[in-house]
């Protein structure tokens, strides 16, 4: 005679959680995040009990991990990205005399828009005269503009005078 026995397969739990943005703000507000079903423990960066709170730029993998009363687990995983607000800074030669030019320099920027049309993180410029230039960095946390004068001096100008009397000594 021979032994059987029965095998009871138990699915895995079905195992999600919400609400978690693609994308958030370095000074966005804490989130609470709800497990599916509930009683899971979520892990991740930034991630207090079931709160998420985004303080780490970059991307950050969140995760939900469930085990059921049959000893079965299961995990959701998603990833946000945490996003700085934006810079501007300018650097370059502030002063420089008429005719000539200057490098002005868009610093940590990754899409710099100037005053003058430019796109690029740095632009050649020869003002006449003294001339305020801005650039702007716009992200998904919205926009910082940088302001940058350059101030031209004239050329100096010499003047030679000729004596009328000879003085020999």
């Amino acid at each position: 005679a021979a032994d059987t026995h029965q095998v009871k397969i138990n699915a895995l739990p079905d195992v999600n959680f919400s609400p978690l943005d693609t994308a958030y703000c370095i000074n966005h507000s804490s989130v609470n995040l709800i497990g599916s079903p509930s009683g899971g423990i979520f892990t991740g960066d930034g991630i207090t009990g079931s709160t998420f709170t985004p303080f780490i730029i970059g991307l950050n993998t969140i995760n939900y991990l469930y085990k059921d009363s049959n000893g079965c687990s299961n995990s959701s995983s998603k990833i946000t990205q945490v996003v700085p607000f934006p810079v501007a800074n300018i650097s370059g030669l502030d002063t420089i005399c008429d005719g000539e030019s200057t490098l002005l320099i868009a610093n940590n920027i990754g899409s710099p828009v100037w005053s003058t049309g430019e796109s690029t993180a740095q632009i050649n410029v020869s003002p006449d005269v003294s001339t305020n230039y801005f650039v702007t960095a716009r992200n998904f946390c919205g926009s910082k503009t940088d302001s940058f004068l350059v101030t031209v001096k004239p050329i100096p100008v010499s003047t030679i005078s000729h004596d009328t009397s000879i003085f020999i000594g």
